[in-house]
Parts: C-alpha cells; sequence; structure tokens
C-alpha cells in the first residue's frame, strides 16, 4: 500500500468560497502528472532565437534544452502541474483531496511532496525509483507564459491508482496530459468511477496531447463522463478531432462542459448545450498567466461540487483565477 500524508491546510479563506458544512462532506480524487516549475523572465529574443512556440508546450531534444538554459536564469521554482494546481487549491479551501501522481525521491521530487502536505492535500510518498519531471516556464514581458520540457515524466500504470479512495470520492478529476502514455492509468481510474458511481471531470490538453490520445479519448467520451473542463482552444482541437468520432462526438455534445476565454471570462455549457457565460474583470497587466486555468477550475469545482449554482462557480473560478495571475507561480499562495 502507498503511504499516505496529510496535514492541514490553510481554509481561513474557505467560508467566503463555499458552504463549510458541505465542505466538510465533500471529497475528490485526482489523477494528474507530477511536474516541479522553474520560472524565469525572458523576452521575445529568447523564444524566437530557440524557436520556441509561445503560450505553447514545447518538447525539446537534451541538446536544445541545455542550449536554452545557458541563456535563461530561473528566479523560483514550484511544484506545479494542472491537476495538481488544482489539488493544491481545493486543499487550501478545505476540501478532502487525494492527489494520485508518480513523483521521485529527488530535490525536485520532494518539493513537490511537501508543497502538497502542507495544502492538506493527501499523496503517496516519493518513489526513490523514479525521476521527477521539470518544467521551465518563460515569462514575457506581457505576462505570458511558455512552456519547455524535456518531455521525462515518471509514467503511471494501474498500481498507481487508488481505488479504494476514489470508491469513496464524490468526484474524481482525470488531468488530460496523462491520456498521453499513462493511459491505461486513467481508463482504470475511471471505470472504478463509473462502478461506484463517482462523478468524472476530465480536465483537457494541449492540441498535440489530444492529437495523440484521440482514439483512446473517443473511447472515454463514449464511455461517459459527467464534465469537460478546457479553454477555447483545447475545445475547438477537441471539437475537430471529434469528427472523426461520430459515438464520442455525440455523447460530448450532450456532457456537461465549462470553457474558458482567457481574460473575457468563461461559459458552462449543461448537458443539453444551454449556455451560462460570466465575464470576469480585465486585468490589464499580469504578472504570471501561469495557472490560471487551474485556479479558475479547482474555484468552479468547489462550487460546482457543492452544488451551488453555475453563475456562483463561475464567479468563485475567475476571482481565484484573477488571484493567481498577479503573482509567480501557478499555486495561489494566499486565497484571498
Amino acid at each position: 500500500m502507498l503511504n499516505m500524508r496529510r496535514l492541514s491546510g490553510n481554509t481561513k479563506h474557505a467560508a467566503t468560497l463555499v458552504n463549510n458544512k458541505i465542505l466538510a462532506h465533500m471529497k475528490i480524487s485526482i489523477l494528474g502528472n507530477a511536474v516541479v516549475d522553474g520560472f524565469a523572465r525572458v523576452g521575445e529574443d529568447v523564444l524566437r532565437q530557440h524557436k520556441l512556440e509561445k503560450r505553447g508546450y514545447n518538447k525539446l531534444s537534451a541538446p536544445q534544452f541545455f542550449a536554452l538554459c545557458a541563456d535563461v536564469e530561473v528566479e523560483t521554482y514550484s511544484a506545479g502541474g494542472t491537476a495538481a494546481n488544482v489539488a493544491h487549491t481545493l486543499g487550501q479551501l478545505g476540501i478532502d483531496v487525494t492527489f494520485m501522481g508518480r513523483f521521485g525521491a529527488d530535490a525536485a521530487g520532494q518539493v513537490f511532496f511537501d508543497e502538497l502536505v502542507d495544502a492538506g492535500v493527501a499523496t503517496q510518498a516519493p518513489d526513490a525509483s523514479a525521476k521527477t519531471m521539470e518544467v521551465f516556464v518563460l515569462i514575457t514581458p506581457d505576462g505570458q507564459r511558455t512552456l519547455v520540457t524535456l518531455g521525462t515524466t515518471a509514467p503511471m500504470n494501474e498500481t498507481w491508482v487508488r481505488s479504494d479512495d476514489i470508491k469513496n470520492s464524490d468526484w474524481l478529476l482525470v488531468e488530460g496530459y496523462v491520456l498521453s502514455g499513462q493511459i491505461s492509468a486513467a481508463t482504470y481510474a475511471m471505470q472504478i468511477a463509473r462502478d461506484n458511481g463517482v462523478k468524472i471531470a476530465l480536465s483537457l490538453a494541449s492540441e498535440s496531447v489530444l492529437t495523440v490520445a484521440a482514439p483512446a479519448l473517443a473511447d472515454i467520451l463514449t464511455d461517459g463522463v459527467d464534465l469537460v473542463i478546457g479553454d477555447t482552444t483545447e475545445t475547438a482541437a477537441l471539437t475537430t478531432l471529434l469528427n472523426k468520432f461520430h459515438a464520442a462526438q455525440t455523447a460530448f455534445n450532450k456532457t456537461a462542459r465549462v470553457t474558458t476565454h482567457s481574460g473575457d471570462g468563461a461559459t458552462f455549457y449543461a448537458a443539453d448545450g444551454a449556455p451560462t457565460f460570466i465575464a470576469t474583470q480585465k486585468i490589464e497587466t499580469p504578472v504570471d498567466v501561469t495557472g490560471a486555468g487551474d485556479a479558475f477550475a479547482a474555484g468552479f469545482l468547489a462550487q460546482f461540487m457543492a452544488g451551488e449554482s453555475v453563475a456562483d462557480a463561475l464567479t468563485v473560478g475567475h476571482k481565484l483565477a484573477a488571484n493567481v495571475i498577479m503573482q509567480i507561480g501557478g499555486r495561489i499562495k494566499d486565497i484571498a
């Protein structure tokens, strides 16, 4: 059995966001990649010089990556990963969260482990046989971030899925990035959820990941999920891919989903397609947009799982997203 550890998180602001009586009875299990981010401020010239796709997810060869290392200076390291960021924020809100992911016993893995535990998230101990994935987050003067990695991550399979935690959860959140190379863990976790009446939320990933995972993703959607979360680019990419998978396309069109529109707001589409749009207050000079979508997802899920209105859920999501983009790093340091 994997060693699980939990400490009490920062819940001092939770009452302003969700009903504490409901919080006490909510549990979510989250499956995702364990990543540690290194943040660096760079000029647009660095992106051009190294032929990086701005705002994209750039997987480099070792020579390319080390050439980039010579041109950037990392300011700070912080644990990251889409699903792990959501888990971290939900833990701070006082929600019972279990994170399932694989990370090493190296220095980066210890950072990842300590940050989750300090936020009140249950997770397994670092794995001495694994190497923790590290990603450069390059921040240009406009606050936009570009991700760069060697693409090496500690792979997961069914043995890393906490079946008992899933069975006892209200929701299971699966990160879209695990569909690339770790599909067996994702499908296994989702089948446990379906067999035990646990609702499933799926967060989307970059177009390149969705393209590689398209057949498996089509099967997942055909089998059914309860909520899909993604930004406009991810959702558009998925919609295009599903043109080749009629059954999955039909199922997706009947699935509740949330689409974020960068700084313009977000739309919730009910299972019958009826939309609810909530705008967000425009922030002209964000410090770093890393983690904005993750913070939004956490805020939305906290309200949505608690049975609050969709409008309230979207509003809380915007509030947390606005909070995180005024700092360096993808995890909110103090929920206000």
